[in-house]
């Protein structure tokens, strides 16, 4: 590669990462409330199943899910992949790992089996929500899909029968993206955003 080819290189990586980071910030605001529809939705679910009487409105799993889905409505902006990486990179301290990194999860081991089944089913959507989020506003984030997905996607796409392409596809994305948000790390992100959040918050629609 000659003088002349590596300028021009730099130059057009630098280019590419400011039209990322330009189109990075004009989406965030309305990637953000995406967010925040779509886990209303999921809020909108979870209150259905206590007035079909379903779920209890006293179960702990049920009251700790409504104020985690309530944290990251509020804090869908900064819920970042930076604050994220922060997570993976600061040690666990024992006692709070043998408390269980999901609080939860560790609550639904004392639900009961028809409120388990249904609120496990909500937390594994917020954490699919939560790494969709993510993923789709860090030009950053962009670059680690790359190098993380495309090995569990193709294997999933691969294995998949009875559906087109497509739809096998899309399957795998989201199945891939469903397991990323069960990893420690997105765990005590959600975690961590709903520590955050006032005790006094009434749980109310």
């Amino acid at each position: 590669m000659t003088l002349d080819q590596g300028v021009v290189a730099v130059r057009a990586a630098i280019a590419g990462i400011a039209c990322l980071l330009v189109l990075r910030f004009a989406l965030l605001p309305a990637r953000c409330e995406v967010f925040r529809q779509r886990v209303f939705r999921l809020r909108r679910e979870l209150l259905m199943l206590r007035i079909d009487g379903l779920v209890d409105p006293d179960e702990p799993a049920y009251v700790a899910l409504y104020r985690r889905m309530n944290a990251l409505i509020r804090r869908a902006d900064s819920l970042t992949f930076g604050r994220l990486l922060m997570v993976v990179l600061v040690p666990v301290p024992p006692a709070v790992r043998a408390q269980g990194l999901d609080e939860v999860e560790t609550l639904l081991a004392n639900a009961p089996p028809a409120a388990r089944a249904a609120l496990d089913g909500l937390r594994l959507d917020v954490g699919y929500e939560v790494v969709r989020h993510v993923l789709v506003t860090s030009p950053l984030a962009w670059l680690a899909a790359l190098v993380v997905l495309p090995g569990s996607v193709l294997m999933r796409t691969v294995s998949a029968t009875g559906a087109g392409v497509v739809g096998a596809f899309r399957s795998s994305v989201r199945g891939s993206m469903r397991t990323l948000g069960q990893r420690p790390a997105v765990k005590r992100f959600e975690t961590e955003a709903t520590a955050l959040l006032p005790d006094e918050l009434p749980l109310a629609a």
